[in-house]
Formats: structure tokens, sequence, C-alpha cells
């Protein structure tokens, strides 16, 4: 039903706009030596006023649509925010298990290149073996704060 509002409110934009250029040329043709077509004025205010009723009809049934279906629309709409805030929930859950895999991951990549770069240093001076500063099961702590949280945390307004 938006839609037929829409396109018959374009219609009549169109219609509207069709007469005015009309009507601005006839005004020119007036001054000029040319004949005006009083009969296309008249045929472009019937295609007006043709456009204006299904304009009004199709908004008038939309608005007694919207009317007689608003309860069936407020519930329905409840119940998508509580959908929209659990899903944003469990995007927030994933997002924060990926972050932490590859939080840890860059860590322990990390770590190893720093001894192993110590170890070729150390190499050529010494032929001690290999040291690790973690164990390969270590899994570090990553704690998350979301941005909004951060900001009230601070007192910062946004």
């Amino acid at each position: 039903m938006e839609g037929q509002v829409a396109d018959a409110k374009q219609e009549l934009k169109d219609s509207l706009e069709d007469l005015k250029e009309a009507e601005k040329e006839n005004d020119d043709e007036d001054y000029g030596e040319e004949e005006s077509d009083p009969q296309l004025l008249e045929k472009l205010r019937a295609v007006i006023e043709d456009n204006r009723v299904p304009f009004i009809k199709a908004k008038q049934d939309l608005a007694n649509w919207k009317e007689a279906n608003s309860a069936t629309i407020e519930i329905i709409q409840a119940k998508c925010d509580r959908l929209q805030k659990k899903l944003k929930a469990l995007c927030s859950t994933v997002r924060n298990e990926y972050s932490k895999q590859c939080l840890q991951a860059d860590f322990k990549s990390g770590l190893k290149e720093l001894y192993r770069k110590d170890d070729d240093d150390d190499r050529a001076n010494d032929s001690n073996g290999t040291q690790t500063a973690l164990p390969e099961e270590f899994n570090m702590d990553v704690f998350y704060i979301s941005a909004n949280d951060y900001l009230k945390l601070m007192k910062i307004k946004v």
C-alpha cells in the first residue's frame, strides 16, 4: 500500500509539473505570434484530477489499514525489538570469542618471535638450548569492555 501511495503521489507530481510547464508555454505564446492551445491546459487539468483521486484513495486505504492493524504492528515490533537485543548479544559474544583467539595467537607468536631473535643472537655467542617463555597450552586471559561502557566509566558524554 505504501508503494501504491508513493506511485500515486509521483504521478500527481509529474502531472502538476506538466501543467506548470504548459501554462508557462501558454503565457509565453500569449506574447508571441503563435496561437495557444487552451484545450491542452484543460486536458492536463483533467489528468491531474484523475491522478489526485487514486492518490487520495491510496493514502486513505493505507491509513485505514494501519489503524486496523496497529495492535498487530505494535506486537510484531516489540517481538522484533526483543529478537534484535538477543541477536546483538549473540553477535557480541561471537565477536569477543574470535577477538580473544586472535589476541592470544598474536601474543604467542610475538613472544616466539622475540625469543627466536634472542636465540639467534645467543647462538652466535653461546650454544644453549632454546628457551620458551610460555608452555604451549597457555591461554592468556582477555577481558573486554565496549566503547560505550568505557565512555560511561570515563564520564564522557556522547
